[in-house]
């Protein structure tokens, strides 16, 4: 990774890889309606949201199982629910995850 890093990383294209229709990542039902939900959410320490594939997880729709709608309101699946499942559909460990995510929030010098 470079020294510099501009914040923020938006990426809609990779977003719609989480949305339409699909498995809740959490409850795995299936759902008419997936939403991208970031582990470090878009204004997280007053920066801007990381859109990268190790910062997202697909969750059901509040008109399907409600599992987004549930983890922005502080339920389940909380942080650490979303952080495993996103390492284990990674193959990396769950603190890999953390480490890349804060390198990218706070290495920015640009």
């Amino acid at each position: 990774m470079s020294d510099t890093v501009k914040l923020p990383i938006i990426d809609e294209s990779l977003l719609d890889l989480f949305r339409g229709s699909g498995r809740c990542h959490y409850c795995n039902k299936w759902c008419r309606r997936l939403e991208p939900h970031h582990l470090v959410k878009r204004g997280a320490g007053g920066w801007s949201r990381v859109d990268r594939p190790r910062n997202l997880i697909a969750l059901g729709s509040a008109f399907d199982c409600g599992c987004h709608h549930n983890a922005e309101n502080g339920k389940h699946p909380t942080y650490s629910d979303c952080l495993a499942i996103v390492a284990q559909r990674e193959g990396v460990l769950q603190q890999t995850i953390i480490d890349e995510i804060n390198e990218l929030l706070w290495k920015r010098h640009g």
